[in-house]
């Protein structure tokens, strides 16, 4: 802690004086092929179990550093050439060598490095993270929605539909996105192409009922997409059933008519 302490001292880093990370644990993990994680969290030993499941690998504690979360961004920045991905650093000795120097320790690191194996790992780490991503996209577009239909939250007013619901809904079909803008009400898809800066449109998703009924999944009766009047309540209703959402969320939405 004392080597972290006066190596930071000059920092101007401003999550350095945040009291609420400042009461976590900074934390150094390692995984079997040897790459290296720092993080901060309340439990460390559960936060170790927690990557275990999502590495699908061994993940063993190698340090903790009590109240001392707040350092985490300023340890990452002082690592960078050694960052192999997201918070994961590379576990060859020129990168440790530069651990232990931050801590002012010789740590016990638990596993040898293998650079061919830590390649591959880091390669499926970045596939799962992409899927998250646009996991997290999918749920952004149906709580959008669904504050439109029922008239609660951000998109309230939008509930007739509006280019920012379309946009959302384009962004979570995976829409080569660039930019949005408004254009005489219109969604743009703003992609470069052979130099020119605008793309295709975006189909009128929350304002037509046909464009919304294009969102239901092929497998789906004709008598169940006739049943939403609203292009709003029926793209709702059709990226649930696309994205496996609970039919709950869509509920409200048509108990409002």
């Amino acid at each position: 802690m004392e080597r972290l302490i006066e190596l930071s001292r000059d920092s101007d880093l401003s999550s350095l004086r945040n009291d609420e990370t400042r009461t976590m644990t900074l934390y150094v993990m390692q995984n079997m092929h040897g790459l290296i994680k720092i993080g901060r969290s309340a439990n460390p030993i559960q936060r170790r179990k927690q990557l275990r499941q999502q590495a699908r690998c061994a993940v063993e504690l190698v340090a903790t550093f009590p109240n001392a979360g707040h350092f985490e961004e300023w340890v990452h920045a002082q690592l960078e050439t050694h960052r192999a991905a997201l918070e994961w650093f590379n576990g060859d000795d020129v990168a440790r060598f530069a651990i232990d120097d931050l801590f002012g320790a010789q740590l016990p690191w638990l596993y040898t490095f293998h650079a061919d194996d830590a390649a591959a790992w880091i390669e499926r780490l970045l596939d799962t993270a992409d899927g998250r991503y646009w996991r997290r996209r999918e749920r952004h577009a149906v709580r959008s929605l669904k504050s439109a239909a029922s008239g609660e939250g951000i998109y309230a007013m939008h509930g007739a539909g509006h280019y920012e619901l379309d946009a959302e809904i384009a962004l979570g079909l995976g829409y080569p996105c660039v930019g949005i803008c408004s254009h005489k009400r219109e969604t743009i898809v703003t992609v470069p192409n052979d130099g020119e800066s605008m793309g295709s449109e975006i189909p009128h998703y929350s304002r037509s009922i046909e464009a919304a009924m294009t969102l239901w999944l092929p497998d789906v009766p004709e008598a169940e997409r006739g049943t939403y009047t609203r292009p709003v309540e029926c793209c709702l209703a059709a990226l649930c059933d696309r994205w496996g959402f609970d039919l709950e969320r869509v509920e409200p939405a048509r108990t409002r008519r």
